[in-house]
């Protein structure tokens, strides 16, 4: 749809700090009546990714932009977790989208792989289980930014999760169709 090709690419636009193109998107997706909340949404979806930094700046230009369209800030909030809950959130979100092999796995490390798995199960609980954006679409946006980061063992576990909530194949091959002009090919 529209509103998924403004998302896919403003997640990728972010991604690579492509800061003056990123707000032509927002500008697209405001005009096509998507809700200033779904695209904060989308940058925050990509911090796990892209890193803070890069999340943090996205965001002052996308409310640089919410204000110029007269979108009162701040929007409302759509997180869910909470410190004491946010793992086993994580950890259910993570078997919803992958299974319960991969995240039994997960839930089991040990040494030092407890500590990064840690870490992703709270993310998940914290970007994963939030408001605004559907499990589809922040998986969709995933395998677009994993794409345009390059990073390829987690694009095969996204894309296999991406399928396994109900992203078709076809939906991913005209996102990623999407998004080639803006991260070029291969």
């Amino acid at each position: 749809t529209a509103e998924e090709r403004v998302q896919v690419t403003l997640a990728v636009l972010a991604a690579q700090g492509c800061y003056s193109h990123m707000q032509m998107l927002l500008q697209a997706g405001l005009r096509l009546g998507m809700q200033a909340v779904t695209l904060r949404e989308v940058l925050y979806h990509c911090s796990p990714y892209i890193g803070f930094p890069r999340v943090m700046e996205a965001l002052w230009h996308a409310n640089k932009e919410f204000e110029e369209a007269g979108i009162a800030l701040p929007l409302e909030p759509c997180g869910t977790a909470r410190e004491e809950t946010r793992r086993e959130a994580g950890f259910a979100k993570h078997a919803e989208i992958f299974g319960e092999a991969p995240t039994q796995a997960l839930r089991q490390a040990k040494g030092d792989r407890r500590n990064v798995s840690g870490y992703l199960a709270g993310t998940f609980g914290d970007i994963y289980c939030r408001e605004g954006l559907s499990v589809k679409n922040r998986e969709l946006i995933t395998v677009c930014l994993l794409a345009a980061l390059g990073c390829e063992p987690q694009l095969k576990a996204h894309l296999q999760g991406a399928m396994r909530v109900g992203v078709s194949r076809e939906k991913i091959v005209e996102a990623w169709e999407q998004c080639l002009p803006w991260i070029g090919y291969p």
